[in-house]
């Protein structure tokens, strides 16, 4: 027979007490005296049969199984808030979605369509991130993720991109080497890689024409995608990378590639929902609003 859920009031006391460290600040954000969190937290160590913390003095230090417990009771309340705004709030549209993406991602692709999103949906207060929500204490405030991994077919997940890796350069730098023949041309050139790149970008490439060590070449190396573009743009070499970071440079000139040699990415982009969040209007929609963005470029 399954135990009963403990009563919300006594849940949310042990919450504030765990996150704030301290039964005062506890009674203070829940607006109660710290006698009563106090008594909460005794009540509920009754009910689950079990001490929660050690105590020192007046102060109350969770266990690790008290910890654990405590994350997947601010889960619980976190999403019988978000229903229950989403039941009383009748402009569902409105309010803060908070977003973990990919910075190259975020800064090439994202960030010039943004606009349109935000004359689309003016109610909705985006908050992008750049982070592992997986590594972060306040994971519980991400509501969608876009992350990189291996290609799975996960139902749970929406792919965004599968990514085609292409080489680009400046057309200045092109006019300083011998116009390539072969990909093979490109390895005497000066090679910028991503060495914090998500997918590997520059190793997919090089591996798919043979080199079996990239790690060991010459070259520049960058934490970030976006800085192996930028470098590119100002004629310093030649890097691998998608080709939807790059279109509307290699559109104006800005870059070109120097051969034709596309290469499919060993990873996908992929739009999922935590597991501690339910899905929202404003996570739905701009889940939508991204989808049909990718349609459309597919497309172009």
């Amino acid at each position: 027979m399954k135990r009963k859920i403990p009563p919300l009031a006594l849940l949310e006391s042990f919450e504030a007490t765990v996150r704030l460290g301290s039964l005062t600040r506890a009674a203070e954000e829940l607006h109660l005296t710290q006698g009563a969190i106090s008594q909460h937290i005794r009540k509920l160590e009754q009910f689950l049969e079990q001490p929660l913390f050690r105590r020192q003095g007046q102060r109350l230090i969770p266990n690790d199984a008290t910890t654990r417990y405590c994350e997947q009771i601010r889960a619980i309340l976190n999403n019988a808030e978000e229903a229950t705004h989403n039941l009383t709030n009748r402009e569902s549209l409105s309010g803060n979605l908070t977003v973990s993406a990919p910075t190259t991602f975020t800064a090439c692709w994202l960030m010039p369509r943004l606009p349109h999103f935000c004359s689309e949906y003016p109610g909705i207060k985006l908050h992008l991130l750049n982070r592992d929500p997986e590594q972060t204490r306040d994971s519980d405030l991400i509501d969608l993720i876009l992350k990189y991994q291996p290609i799975s077919g996960n139902p749970n997940d929406a792919t965004v991109f599968q990514e085609t890796i292409v080489p680009v350069c400046s057309a200045a730098y092109l006019t300083q080497q011998q116009k390539p023949s072969s990909p093979n041309d490109l390895l005497s050139w000066n090679i910028l890689h991503q060495t914090h790149s998500p997918g590997g970008a520059s190793d997919t490439w090089l591996r798919a024409i043979g080199v079996e060590a990239p790690d060991e070449m010459m070259g520049f190396r960058f934490d970030r995608q976006v800085f192996a573009i930028n470098a590119a743009r100002d004629g310093l070499g030649v890097t691998f990378v998608p080709e939807i970071f790059v279109r509307d440079d290699l559109a104006s000139g800005t870059l070109i590639k120097p051969i034709e040699h596309p290469v499919k990415s060993l990873v996908e982009l992929v739009l999922s929902q935590p597991s501690y969040k339910l899905p929202t209007s404003r996570s739905e929609t701009f889940k939508a609003w991204i989808l049909e963005q990718t349609i459309k470029e597919r497309k172009e």
